[in-house]
């Protein structure tokens, strides 16, 4: 896939090491799995931009990196191994959201309009083929035959896209489809309905908070809380240990800063506490 790696935000984007488009998409492709396996309640919409996480984990790793020679003398191991992992993963992480933003924002509303077409023809097949299905996997079933009646009246992709999940739906649960067979595969249901899923989004307005599981934004969203999560750990850590070695809590967080505590117009509620508050002591490290 063609990225466009300029934005308004920063043109250049070289100063902060940013590998090469088919390298950013092959850690991308990398991480998709482990991204899709976080859970739907503990992703967090990005609250910098993908420059700034750039830039704070270059600042964030390189302070880091002074501290392993001398962790395991303020650390216990396990929170030490926990550390040293974080350390080794962020840089990677950093590169996936990146990507994952770019691959998200770039021509938005055009990529909106096309996708929109895509799954507009792709769903109103799955629609008439699995409707011809489930006639025949049900033909002597006159309650299912019924069900099938109410849900082919409709018309119009709004129309195709809740058939196919209500299809999907009713096929999965019999037994003769949910074992292995050679005509329906349930990898394949379940690609139509995150298909039907998707256009309902994107007919409905495209918002990003109601985006659908692994979708461009839903996946942006998913590598901003993978680098988030990880930074935040980093970060405390650091912190931790400058705090035991007897730094103040403004050194602190110069060699370890906030993720959005800079941020312009952030509410009380949405600043880092961790740049306010002295890092934790040895104690919460055992």
């Amino acid at each position: 896939m063609s990225i466009n790696r300029g934005t308004q935000e920063n043109p250049d984007v070289q100063d902060l090491d940013v590998p090469d488009n088919q390298t950013l998409q092959e850690l991308y492709e990398q991480h998709k799995d482990l991204l899709l396996s976080l859970k739907k309640d503990a992703i967090q919409t990005p609250r910098v931009t993908r420059e700034r996480s750039l830039a704070l984990t270059r600042t964030t790793r390189s302070n880091f990196a002074d501290l392993l020679p001398s962790l395991e003398d303020w650390l216990a191991p396990k929170k030490m191994d926990e550390l040293k992992d974080a350390y080794s993963k962020l840089d990677d992480y950093s590169f996936v959201l990146f990507f994952a933003s770019l691959f998200a924002q770039q021509d938005w509303t055009a990529a909106q309009k096309e996708r929109r077409q895509e799954l507009m023809l792709k769903v109103r097949e799955h629609d008439s083929r699995y409707m011809a299905w489930s006639r025949a996997l049900f033909f002597d079933d006159s309650s299912q035959q019924a069900e099938l009646d109410r849900i082919q009246s409709g018309r119009g992709s709004k129309d195709d896209a809740t058939d196919t999940i209500e299809l999907v739906s009713m096929l999965l649960k019999d037994s003769r489809v949910t074992q292995p067979n050679d005509f329906l595969e349930e990898a394949k249901l379940r690609e139509a309905e995150a298909e039907a899923r998707e256009l309902l989004w994107l007919l409905s307005g495209a918002k990003e908070e109601n985006a659908p599981k692994g979708s461009p934004v839903n996946v942006w969203h998913r590598a901003y809380t993978l680098w988030a999560t990880t930074y935040d750990s980093l970060m405390r850590g650091g912190r931790s240990v400058l705090n035991m070695m007897g730094y103040s809590p403004a050194e602190q967080a110069k060699q370890f800063p906030g993720i959005s505590s800079e941020s312009s117009g952030s509410s009380p509620a949405s600043q880092d506490p961790a740049s306010t508050e002295p890092a934790a002591r040895v104690e919460n490290f055992g």
